[in-house]
């Protein structure tokens, strides 16, 4: 005569079932963390197909050209650091002023950064940027740059047109855009 399996208890199914569901939502995290990695690993790990860094701007020195058309007026003192890569040109002010006028992109957003200030734009804008400290001010001359503040996952942004600026509040944050003087 066979013998039968006892039918399991109804705690014995219970458990069962949960570590069932508890393996398939491990699958389910570890799957999303591969498919996040591979979007965004390639990006943070790139190397930049041009970097420079633009020394100091002496007094009367011409705006300078960068590989891509645009160009970068630096007050004196003022050093930039340059990088582009694939889908992104960048450049760093550490303290000081610059005006930039960018050479439309449509593969690649041009991004000024300044302490924790971000100015980007796609459209060929003109815009100033200044730092001070934590204290930085973006002013548009002409076309749209959207300038966030902050920290990763802790970014505020606001979108500024021709004629318009923005600055950081002594308390953190973005100023209300304002129009500049004419």
């Amino acid at each position: 005569m066979p013998r039968h399996r006892p039918l399991p208890t109804y705690r014995a199914a219970y458990q069962e079932e949960q570590l069932r569901r508890r393996r398939a939502g491990r699958l389910g995290v570890a799957i999303m963390l591969v498919v996040l990695a591979a979007i965004t690993l390639p990006e943070l790990l790139a190397t930049p197909t041009y970097s420079a860094r633009l020394p100091a701007a002496t007094e009367n020195q011409p705006a300078t050209i960068l590989p891509d058309g645009s160009q970068a007026a630096l007050e004196q003192g003022t050093v930039l650091d340059v990088e582009y890569y694939k889908h992104r040109r960048e450049v760093t002010m550490e303290d000081g002023a610059a005006e930039f006028r960018i050479a439309k992109d449509a593969n690649r957003a041009f991004v000024a950064k300044a302490f924790i200030v971000a100015a980007r734009t796609e459209d060929g804008a003109s815009f100033g940027m200044r730092r001070a400290g934590s204290a930085v001010r973006v002013e548009v001359r002409s076309g749209t740059v959207e300038v966030s503040e902050g920290r990763r996952g802790m970014r505020r942004s606001v979108m500024v047109y021709a004629g318009q600026g923005v600055q950081t509040k002594p308390e953190g944050g973005l100023t209300r855009v304002f129009l500049l003087e004419q």
